[in-house]
């Protein structure tokens, strides 16, 4: 399946929809995904790292660093399911930083 994020030249995105907001709600499946995978690989006795995953998880955003990883992957054609992994260890970099 391809994935059409194009924008008309001389056009706005729409305001009701901005790219971004159109991009995750393409990618939202997979996004449920990489949620489910950050959740199963977080698991420990240290409560915190349980913790971590369900801030993660819960905490919204725009999340755009998975979306994007996993956005590339479907507009070169991928079909397997290794963005998943890619996206949830990108967000995982992402969150360290932050720590």
């Amino acid at each position: 399946m391809k994935l059409d994020i194009s924008v008309k030249a001389g056009k706005a995105p729409s305001s009701d929809l901005n790219a971004a907001e159109r991009l995750a709600d393409l990618a939202s499946a997979d996004m449920r995904r990489v949620d489910a995978l950050i959740l199963d690989r977080m698991g420990s006795p240290v409560p915190l790292i349980p913790k971590l995953a369900n801030y993660l998880v819960e905490a919204g955003g725009k999340r755009i660093r998975p979306l994007i990883t996993l956005a590339t992957a479907r507009m070169l054609g991928y079909e397997g399911d290794a963005q998943l992994k890619l996206a949830a260890a990108v967000e995982f970099i992402h969150t360290a930083t932050l720590l």
